[in-house]
């Protein structure tokens, strides 16, 4: 479980966290729109950016069951993998929270 939560936690911060801008046309942003979905990472576009949607409610749960799962399968004395989880788990789920909307840590990635 600790490689399933650690490739999750990397596949999905540099698929909704990182890159930004759209891969293809959505609903909510055309190719009329002037590319404004160039200046925002997939998560910030995700839902018209309103918080607390069943979507984003499902992705954030994704990334706590699978923390729970590595956790409960590690073994006790392994303490480096359980750092390694919490590290990997950390990351994502405080890239989801609402406050994060938009910053960038250190100036990266703007």
């Amino acid at each position: 479980w600790t490689v399933l939560n650690v490739g999750h936690s990397i596949v999905t911060f540099f698929a909704f966290h990182w890159v930004k801008g759209s891969p293809f046309t959505t609903f909510w942003y055309t190719e009329s729109d002037g590319h404004e979905a160039d200046d925002h990472t997939m998560w910030e576009q995700v839902d018209r950016r309103w918080q607390g949607t069943p979507s984003r409610k499902f992705c954030t749960v994704v990334v706590i069951v699978l923390f729970a799962m590595a956790v409960e399968t590690t073994p006790s004395g392994e303490w480096v993998v359980m750092c390694v989880n919490v590290v990997a788990s950390a990351v994502v789920f405080i890239a989801k929270l609402p406050i994060m909307d938009e910053v960038r840590i250190f100036g990266i990635n703007k």
